[in-house]
């Protein structure tokens, strides 16, 4: 069982964030164990093939077959939504003995692990352009719908925590994941036994699509990282559906394709991005649809994000209905 006791100030610091290098390093793993991974079997197949020849033995000797991951290869985000190319950056710039001291902890015998400990820096070098030739040709053309899901997920955790408070936030993640409020302390059903106390610095919880298992805790001796599985993981390899001729009859055709899309939180880019329109034509058919009462925005920092109403989905089920 892992218990994290957590303070006021712990609730306070409560942060969201996804990582382009996180969902990188579990989609390898899928790769290497895709009888797991059913609803990604089509990017895994995919992947494979744009893979095929290619040797990447620094990433093998650091994320392998039984699970084990080097914890410098995925650090906590920084930053609420980093780019790739920031966190690649960070990678680049990892201390030696850092490095050392994660391949350590690997309880493995690879051929590149000795890279690593008898050069490090050349190894990093080598591991660095390894991550960057698979995340072009396997992530990179997709992670503008992967980051859609990913932001959704965040979206609907912040306004749970807003609403109804860590609690609720807790005890939806996963059902191996117990809090109790009035202790304010956290259970994570796990094989090992292992106690956490950030002391006011805070925890980070990382939506994944590739899960490489039911809760991923890293080992952080402060601000703690959780690392659980995104809600609406499967979606995002949908290609978006023609919408009804009676939907487009009573809304046109921009409208209606709008509104299917929005059965999950959208910001206007990503609307843009997947119906191949541009983002003033999504916020033309925007305007229209919150004048009806079909849809709501909110900004995010410097997003703008849209959902159904109450009305929207009943208008949109009575038409999928019909």
């Amino acid at each position: 069982m892992i218990t994290i006791q957590l303070n006021a100030d712990d609730l306070s610091n409560l942060r969201f964030a996804f990582s382009p290098m996180w969902e990188l390093a579990a989609s390898y793993w899928a790769l290497r164990n895709p009888s797991l991974y059913a609803v990604h079997l089509p990017w895994i197949h995919e992947a494979l093939t744009a893979l095929e020849g290619i040797d990447l033995p620094h990433l093998s000797a650091l994320i392998t077959a039984d699970g084990q991951f080097a914890n410098f290869l995925t650090p906590i985000p920084d930053t609420p939504r980093p780019s790739f190319e920031d966190e690649l950056e960070r990678l680049r710039h990892v201390p030696t003995d850092v490095i050392l001291q994660d391949v350590a902890n690997l309880r493995v015998k690879d051929h590149a692990v000795p890279h690593f400990v008898d050069d490090p820096a050349a190894a990093l070098d080598a591991l660095v352009s390894e991550v960057q030739l698979y995340w072009q040709r396997t992530l990179a053309h997709h992670w503008p719908r992967i980051h859609a899901v990913l932001e959704s997920d965040v979206i609907y955790r912040a306004r749970l925590l807003a609403l109804e408070g860590a609690d609720a936030v807790f005890n939806d993640l996963h059902h191996s994941v117990r809090y109790e409020d009035e202790r304010r302390l956290l259970h994570i059903e796990a094989r090992f036994d292992y106690a956490l106390t950030p002391g006011g610095t805070g925890l980070t919880l990382v939506p994944l699509l590739f899960m490489w298992n039911d809760m991923l805790l890293p080992e952080q001796e402060v601000s703690p990282v959780i690392g659980y599985h995104a809600r609406g993981a499967g979606l995002w390899t949908q290609q978006a559906e023609e919408p009804e001729a009676a939907l487009i009859a009573a809304f046109g055709a921009g409208r209606a394709a709008v509104l299917r899309q929005l059965t999950t939180p959208l910001s206007t880019s990503d609307l843009a991005e997947r119906l191949n329109v541009t983002p003033g034509n999504v916020s033309l058919h925007m305007t229209r649809l919150r004048e009806a009462g079909l849809v709501e925005s909110q900004q995010l920092g410097k997003w703008v994000f849209h959902r159904l109403t109450l009305r929207g989905e009943k208008v949109l089920a009575l038409f999928e209905s019909a």
